[in-house]
Parts: structure tokens; sequence; C-alpha cells
């Protein structure tokens, strides 16, 4: 609702903790084998190696919001430029795979900012 709600006046969305899936979750949660399998389809029709990363940025791209993200690694700053030249390659079932899925679990790496209005939840360490 958010998302429609800034669309309509205008507003862009912008994520900076888009990959906190991947690279925060003690175990990837619930995502991580929907991320995976959509990684290895993409993989295959792009011939390039792309992995769970690559997979939420095109699916936070595809709702018109804006990835804030970082990495002092050359390698991976030159991986992640080359995210803009993909097309727009996941399907409106992944995209709502993932909507779906990511529900599922209401999670925060920076709990601080969140424990007042969501109960922490109860996750495994590892």
């Amino acid at each position: 609702p958010v998302l429609e709600l800034q669309e309509k006046h205008g507003i862009i969305t912008e994520s900076y903790g888009t990959l906190t899936p991947t690279l925060r979750h003690p175990t990837g949660g619930p995502l991580k084998p929907v991320l995976e399998r959509i990684s290895r389809r993409i993989s295959q029709v792009t011939g390039r190696n792309l992995d769970s990363n690559v997979v939420l940025i095109l699916w936070a791209r595809a709702q018109g919001v804006v990835v804030v993200t970082a990495s002092g690694n050359p390698e991976r700053i030159k991986a992640l430029g080359e995210i803009a030249s993909l097309p727009d390659i996941l399907s409106e079932d992944e995209i709502e795979e993932i909507n779906r899925v990511g529900k599922t679990i209401h999670y925060r790496y920076y709990n601080g900012m969140m424990e007042t209005d969501f109960p922490i939840p109860d996750l495994p360490s590892q």
C-alpha cells in the first residue's frame, strides 16, 4: 500500500535494506530457497552467474524502488553496476512469490528500530 500511495504522488521509494534477507538473516529465512531457485533460472537465461542478491535487487526494481547498497570490494561494485544492464527478467509470478513468502516473517536486523511496534521474531541464532 505504501508503494502505491507514493507512486500516486510521484514519490520515488529508496530501499536501504533490500539485501537484508540474504546478507543478515542467520539462515536466509523462508525466502532463501525461492531466491536461489529464481537465481538459477535467470543465470541460465542470461548466461551469467547471478546470485540471490541480484534477484532481490531486480525484485525491488520491478516495483519501481531504487536500491541503495554499497561495497568496498571492487569486484562486487562492478557486479552491482552490471545489474543495471539486465532486462526486467523476473516473471510476475516470481515477483508475487517473493512478495508472498517475504510477508510470512517480519525480520528486522536492526531490532532497536522496530521493537516497539513489532515483536522480535523467534529466529535461530545460526
